[in-house]
Parts: structure tokens; sequence; C-alpha cells
């Protein structure tokens, strides 16, 4: 789970027609300011690996992959697991306790 000074980014979207202007890397940076400022030490974020775009703007900004998620779903039943990588500790997605 997260710790009291993580911040998680999540569902950041840009219109096709406005993607040429660089707002995502624009907006990360001044995210990853706002909350360093007020002492957060860690941003993570999920990003679908088939989402090309969506991954190439935090890495542009020095932001590092440290793992993976997966999930498979059938009906009410899941079953999540992580692959982290190198020597990163990623966080769990749920907390079973």
């Amino acid at each position: 789970m997260l710790e009291r000074d993580d911040i998680y980014i999540f569902d950041t979207y840009t219109a096709p027609e406005s993607r040429s202007l660089h707002l995502a890397q624009a907006r990360a940076a001044f995210v990853a300011n706002y909350y360093a400022e007020r002492g957060f030490r860690r941003s993570l974020g999920l990003v679908a690996l088939e989402n090309r775009a969506g991954l190439a703007v935090p890495e542009s900004l020095g932001y590092q992959r440290i793992g993976y998620y997966s999930a498979l779903g059938v009906g009410r039943w899941r079953l999540t697991w992580s692959k982290p990588l190198l020597q990163h500790e990623i966080p769990p997605l749920v907390r079973m306790d």
C-alpha cells in the first residue's frame, strides 16, 4: 500500500488535438514539483503496457519502471500478482488482511 509520503498518479488523458503541445509532460512536472515541495518523496503510477504514449511521458521525465502488475478476473474471482524489476520493491495492489 502507499506510504504516508507517497502520491499515486492515475487516469491522465490528453485530447488528440492537444498531444503535440506536451501538456502531459508539463502536468507531470508540475505535480511532481508541487508534491515534492510539500514533503512527498515518491510518486507511483500504473500504466498499461500497451499504452506506449502513457509509458513515454513518465520515462521522458526520468521516472523508471520498478515492476509489473498482472491481474486476471473471471466472474467475481480475481487474482493479482506482481513482478519487481532489479532490486526494487513494489507496493502490493491490495492488502489481504
